[in-house]
């Protein structure tokens, strides 16, 4: 379970991860945001220190239960793909 709210956002949404797995994930955003997991093209994660770095299952894997995160939800052209960026939150 991922907390997740948008920049202009107060409030979290949960997201609930069937496999901790960076498809997982992608499955997780598509429900809450009907966001097709087909249409993410990259999905990064911004650490603390600002570094950003390209998500795997690994990374996803060893996030902690109930992590707080700012999601962006960037499209990036006219076919309407993505780029998913959670940066961590200290909560």
């Amino acid at each position: 379970l991922l907390y997740v709210r948008e920049h202009n956002e107060t409030i979290y949404t949960a997201l609930m991860l069937r496999t901790p797995t960076l498809q997982g994930l992608l499955q997780a955003v598509e429900e809450k945001y009907k966001i097709p997991a087909v249409k993410v093209k990259s999905t990064y994660k911004r650490s603390k220190k600002g570094i950003l770095v390209r998500l795997d299952d690994n990374i996803v894997r060893h996030y902690s239960h109930e992590s707080t995160f700012v999601i962006e939800l960037n499209q990036m052209n006219d076919d309407k793909d993505y780029e998913i960026i959670l940066s961590e939150l200290d909560v």
